[in-house]
C-alpha cells in the first residue's frame, strides 16, 4: 500500500523547487542600501580562557556598538 507523503517531505520538495528563484535587482538594491546593525554584540561569547577574548577576534572591527 502506497503512503502519502509526509509535510516534511512536501515542504523539501517545494524548497528544492524554488532553487532558481532570484530576488529582482532593484528589489536587491533597495534591500543592500538598508541600514545594517547587529543586534548580538557577541559579549556572551567572550570570555578569558575562550577562543575570543575581545571585539577584535570575534568581529572584523573594534566597535561593534556602531551600525555598520
Amino acid at each position: 500500500m502506497h503512503k502519502p507523503l509526509q509535510p516534511a517531505v512536501l515542504n523539501l520538495q517545494e524548497n528544492i523547487g524554488a532553487a532558481g528563484w532570484q530576488l529582482p535587482e532593484e528589489e536587491y538594491d533597495t534591500i543592500s542600501n538598508l541600514p545594517q546593525q547587529r543586534y548580538f554584540t557577541g559579549s556572551l561569547a567572550m570570555h578569558e580562557d575562550g577562543p575570543w577574548r575581545n571585539y577584535e577576534e570575534l568581529w572584523d572591527e573594534k566597535d561593534v556598538s556602531e551600525p555598520l
